[in-house]
């Protein structure tokens, strides 16, 4: 013979306190690890945007300096400073003003340990992006 089982055992039309807080609480160690990571990527990405645009102006940079002519580029006076402007000036980068600071010393170019003068050895640096390359005195034939 069937029993009636008491009123509170038959009701299934809702769900409990406990079976709420249980599926908080899963979707809270699934939703907050995705969280953390989606501002990790956004930091990374404001980041590599920032270092491509610093390399951008320091390669501008250097570009203009290699279009100088060899005895117009001024060193650095004393060695390891920069070249004070107009050649290292300041640029805004995503409104942040940042200083591209030209280094230029003489170069060893043929392995003697002394600085050769006709070669001059170019460093460009924008916040923490460094660009370097060698000019030497070389007069390009003519035709």
């Amino acid at each position: 013979m069937w029993t009636r089982l008491p009123v509170i055992y038959q009701c299934n039309k809702g769900i409990t306190l406990v079976e709420t807080l249980i599926a908080i609480l899963l979707l809270s160690f699934i939703l907050f690890p995705l969280s953390i990571s989606f501002t990790t990527a956004s930091q990374s990405n404001t980041k590599a945007e920032e270092r491509g645009l610093s390399s951008y102006y320091a390669i501008g940079k250097m570009e203009e300096m290699l279009a100088m002519n060899f005895s117009d580029i001024p060193l650095s006076s004393p060695s390891g400073t920069p070249v004070p402007p107009p050649v290292s000036d300041t640029v805004t980068i995503q409104g942040k003003t940042v200083n591209r600071n030209v280094y230029v010393d003489l170069s060893d170019g043929d392995g003697d340990l002394t600085p050769d003068a006709g070669l001059k050895r170019i460093t460009v640096t924008v916040g923490d992006v460094s660009v370097n390359t060698l000019k030497a005195n070389y007069t390009y034939a003519t035709f």
